[in-house]
């Protein structure tokens, strides 16, 4: 990797907050050669400062607003050499250099999505028209998956010489030999994730055998929105929200992934899954489909469906395929925003 000039390469990460897209900055900054760690100047937002990985680098704590991002442009735009944006959305003025943004939420594309409440979809919508009135035609997009690109393609007439499928990601290359019986399903608490039909699925397959089934899922029980009662031969472990590298060892260890999701940018948990031998049940989507090739597929929306598939899975004792499709494409991202 060459540098040239004395500009600088920025990468902003104002809004990013969420544990995937922090996993895709940590995988980022771990990276860059140390020899050329004073090229590079990291915006942030207050909420991610105590990051470790940003002790190495020149960093600026900015607020999470749109006029502090076009304050810190309009200050430094003559210093700089190219930009990767990394939280989906551009620069919030016209700077005349090279710019990547890496788009990874495809709830921007959600306005019809009934699985999302009116005033998510809406904001989401809104979202969207801001994304496009911030695009220019130079600018250069990275997304995760085809299934992206053709979202940005058709629904906001991008270009798609300048979408560039740059997946970026981290396995845990800890394998643990022996697997502890149990389901895991990494989430969070929106709608879209689909956590009560997979908790009434679990109940439904739990009264139709006669095994012990155990289930860890990364909510706290009062984010479920709905009353149930469990049978005696099912245990849910309700887990909370989960530091990455800890969920990545629970991964490892569990005999199971279950991936109920409507939708997903992207899905690392399943490739992780794949990398460790789990038995994987999921949605069946192109998004997983993309990703892996699943052990057993559900109709999401069916929790019968559902729970047939859990009946079935109890029944092997490993993954009937171990292939994970896509790879990590982190040092391409660095090429392209440092040999501009």
């Amino acid at each position: 990797m060459t540098m040239v000039h004395n500009k600088k390469i920025i990468i902003d990460a104002c809004y990013l907050n969420s544990k995937g897209g922090i996993v895709i900055l940590n995988k980022i900054l771990n990276t860059i050669p140390n020899e050329i760690l004073n090229k590079f100047i990291i915006v942030i937002d207050k909420r991610i400062s105590n990051l470790g990985t940003l002790t190495r680098f020149k960093h600026q704590t900015i607020k999470k607003n749109e006029f502090s991002r076009i304050y810190f442009y309009i200050k430094n735009y003559k210093k700089i050499k190219s930009i990767l944006c990394l939280s989906n959305f551009p620069p919030p003025v016209v700077i005349n250099t090279t710019v990547f943004i890496y788009f990874h939420n495809v709830l921007f594309f959600s306005s019809k999505n009934k699985n999302m409440s009116k005033l998510e979809r809406l904001k989401f919508s809104l979202k969207n028209v801001y994304l496009k009135f911030l695009n220019n035609k130079d600018y250069n997009w990275l997304v995760q998956t085809q299934i992206v690109k053709n979202l940005l393609v058709e629904n906001n007439k991008f270009r798609s010489d300048k979408i560039f499928i740059s997946p970026i990601f981290l396995l845990n290359h800890k394998k643990v030999i022996e697997k502890k019986d149990f389901f895991i399903y990494p989430t969070s608490n929106i709608k879209n994730k689909n956590n009560e039909n997979l908790i009434r699925a679990f109940i439904d397959a739990s009264r139709k055998t006669e095994k012990n089934v155990t289930l860890y899922i990364t909510l706290h029980r009062k984010d479920l929105n709905f009353k149930f009662r469990l049978p005696k031969s099912l245990k849910i472990k309700f887990l909370g929200e989960v530091e990455h590298d800890d969920l990545m060892k629970l991964i490892s260890e569990a005999k199971y992934l279950i991936f109920p999701s409507f939708e997903e940018s992207f899905g690392l948990p399943l490739i992780e899954a794949k990398h460790n031998f789990c038995i994987i049940l999921a949605s069946d989507k192109e998004y997983v489909k993309e990703l892996i090739d699943a052990d057993f597929y559900f109709d999401p929306k069916d929790i019968k469906d559902i729970s047939s598939q859990i009946l079935n899975s109890l029944i092997i004792e490993s993954p009937t395929v171990n292939i994970v499709k896509v790879r990590d494409h982190t040092n391409e991202v660095l090429e392209r925003i440092i040999n501009v």
